[in-house]
């Protein structure tokens, strides 16, 4: 099992609904790490069953249930907030471009390693 430490995470529940979809639900859990800009893909699960969703608080020696384990509900059409959405693509947009300037400035490094 791996463990994780992030700045945030952040957890994908895909409704797979076409014919041949190998599973109804994908489930992805992605991080960003510390001091990076970026996020980045730890694990994918599929089932065919809807994903369960507990909340519990750990208070060092007992581990409380704050909500009962439930369904998630998944918007569909018109519930869909198309603005979050949109601030989705732009965060991952930003993230893909903040890698490419970082390899850009390392690939400046070693040029300039190079001239020297």
């Amino acid at each position: 099992m791996a463990i994780y430490k992030s700045d945030q995470f952040h957890i994908d529940i895909e409704e797979q609904d076409y014919p041949d979809a190998d599973c109804k639900f994908m489930i992805s859990l992605w991080h960003t790490p510390i001091g990076i800009e970026s996020r980045e893909l730890i694990a994918v699960g599929l089932s065919d069953k809807m994903p369960m969703l507990q909340s519990t608080r750990n208070k060092g020696n007992v581990c409380e249930t704050i909500t009962a384990s439930h369904a998630i509900q998944i918007p569909h059409n018109s519930d869909v907030n198309i603005n979050q959405r949109l601030q989705d693509h732009l965060f991952d947009a930003n993230a893909e471009l903040e890698r490419a300037y970082d390899d850009i400035a390392k690939l400046k490094k070693e040029l300039n390693g190079k001239n020297n």
